[in-house]
This record gives C-alpha cells, structure tokens and sequence, in this order.
C-alpha cells in the first residue's frame, strides 16, 4: 500500500480519506467544518508527505499499490 514519506496527522488521514472517496475540494471543507484555505493548506501537505504533484496522481498511486498488495 502507498504509505507516505511523513505520517499524517489524524485531520490530513481524515482528508486524505475523503480525496481518495473522490469528493470536491469544496465538499471536504463543508464535511470538515474548515475553510477552504484551510483544506488547500492540508492538500499541499498531504502531497508533499506522498511526494505527488497533484490529487489525481496521489489518487492513481493510491489504488495501484492496493492492486500490487
């Protein structure tokens, strides 16, 4: 399984959850009770704790390495 370079702290797993369940940037932040600022904060941290450029290829790896497992 895709593990990330740095854990992540219980609210970046909470989010990282619902990105991998394919939900806006906008419904994690209502689902959340935070800011939009807050969650695109969360986001380039989750990125650079897998080391992915963007959601879609975190996402991708995701799912790849749980075909691989």
């Amino acid at each position: 399984m895709l593990k990330p370079n740095i854990p992540l702290s219980p609210k970046e797993q909470e989010h990282f959850n619902l990105i991998l369940d394919g939900l806006p940037q906008q419904e994690i932040s209502k689902r959340m009770s935070v800011s939009k600022d807050t969650i695109k904060t969360r986001v380039r941290s989750i990125l650079f704790k897998f080391n992915k450029q963007n959601t879609t290829e975190l996402i991708c790896d995701f799912y790849k390495s749980l075909l691989k497992d």
